[in-house]
Formats: C-alpha cells, structure tokens, sequence
C-alpha cells in the first residue's frame, strides 16, 4: 500500500494519541485481495499444495470472491480515514477500522451565521511561533477542550508548532506567513470537525522554563495548490505574553473562508 505515511501526536506521559491516514477504497481493496490472497497461500502450504499449481480457474474465483467481499467493506471510490495506531499506540490492521470522508458541497454563510463555512479549497491551520527567540514555556495546546498536540519552546530559537485541521499527511505547507521558519516547526494534524464559528485555543503549560513568555499565534486557512498548502488567508492573529508556568486561553471566530 502506497498510502502508509503516518503523523504521531506525542504526549509527553502516556501513550501516543491515535493516528490515522488516507487511503482511497480502491487502495483498500487491493490491499484486502492482497492480504486475502497472502493467507490463502499459507493455507495451501499447510495441505501440501503448491501454490504455483493451483488451477488459474480456482484461483480467479477466489479473487472474484475477495473483491465483492472488499466492496462490501469499502464500496466508496472516494477517500477514507483509516486508523494505523491503537489507543496504545501500537499498530494495527490496515483496513480494520475506517471512516468515508464525506466530500460536501462548498456552502457561504452570513457573517451572523451558527456554522462554520466549508471551504472545499481551504485548510485551517494553527501557527505558534517564539517570534522573539527568547526561551519560553512548553505547552500542550487544546482546541475546544480537544488535545491537538503540543509546542516546545525551550530554546532561544524561532521555534514552534503548526497544527493543521487534515488527516492528509500528503497536505504539508510549502509557503507561511509567519516568522518561524518551517524546519524549526513540528507538525501536528487533527480533525477538521473541530473547528467550529466560535473557538476556544488553550495553551495549557506542561513545563515552566523560568523566563517568561512572549510569541505569536495564527490562525490561518491555506489554500490548497498542486498538493501543497500555500497563500494563507487570516482568521485571526493572536499574542501570548505573561510570566513563567502560566496558561494561555484565546477565543476566535471562524465564519467566513478568509478575512
């Protein structure tokens, strides 16, 4: 399977968050013929045939069988979310728990509506960037009392964390807008159905460095090119600053597709 690549969410105690990544159903299926076919040969080995003997004919009605059977599990063309770690953090069956991803129709709302837009072309992401290189706090970092990673800022350094509301690990960001360059950010990905009209952003301290805080955070939706994430629109622009060992809580409203 081609479509493996997968993203870890780390905690610092504890197991890794559950991750996941994408596969088309026809990757699924194929995965699932292989696998089928796979074990198949095992079971021949064990009754003393040969699998290289066996009739083409009794060969193509077993792959017959195990692609009705794999339409059934996955009968969408389109893309799903597939699971690949347990809530241990151990790998698991590719194929064994998945999710459609319902592709919807672009929608426009009123500035004054409840919901949030759907921007068919658009990813949201979070930026917190130590702008000023001054070591600040380590942080796990919540949106609407959901974990979506963390930010290690220990060090005088440009550092950060980008946090981007796809499970798409092919969808990485080739052009930012902030002042912390992309090989000092770790990247986190999480559920888009998070993202809401109206937010809650909390940066809960985990580690207090002693030297107080002062950085930047974005909210952005990137626009979606050639596979990549580029031209950033704003939602909001954010500032923490305070002394060491301290939390942060922002709120902001995401109601249009850019600012």
């Amino acid at each position: 399977m081609e479509n493996t690549n997968v993203t870890f969410l780390p905690e610092e105690d504890g197991p890794a968050i559950p991750t996941f990544t994408v596969a088309s159903g026809q990757e699924l299926r194929r995965l699932y013929i292989i696998r089928s076919y796979d074990t198949q040969v095992y079971t021949w080995i064990d009754q003393d045939i040969v699998p290289s003997c066996v009739p083409a004919e009794e060969v193509q009605i077993l792959l017959d069988q195990w692609m009705a059977e794999a339409t059934v599990l996955y009968p969408e063309e389109g893309d799903y979310r597939v699971r690949v770690l347990d809530l241990m953090g151990n790998p698991i069956q590719i194929g064994s728990d998945v999710e459609y991803i319902i592709e919807e129709d672009q929608v426009s709302i009123s500035p004054c509506g409840e919901g949030t837009p759907v921007c068919t072309d658009r990813v949201v992401v979070i930026q917190i960037c130590n702008e000023n290189s001054v070591t600040d706090d380590n942080f796990d970092i919540y949106l609407n009392n959901v974990l979506i990673g963390n930010v290690d800022l220990s060090s005088n350094t440009q550092a950060g964390s980008v946090f981007i509301a796809t499970w798409n690990t092919s969808l990485d960001i080739a052009s930012s807008d902030f002042a912390c360059p992309l090989n000092l950010m770790s990247t986190f990905r999480f559920d888009p159905a998070i993202v809401k009209a109206n937010n809650t952003l909390e940066m809960r301290n985990t580690q207090d460095n002693g030297t107080g805080n002062q950085g930047t955070v974005g909210i952005r939706n990137y626009l979606v090119t050639n596979g990549n994430l580029n031209s950033p629109c704003m939602i909001a622009d954010l500032t923490y600053f305070g002394g060491s060992g301290i939390d942060f809580n922002f709120t902001f409203s995401y109601t249009d597709c850019c600012q």
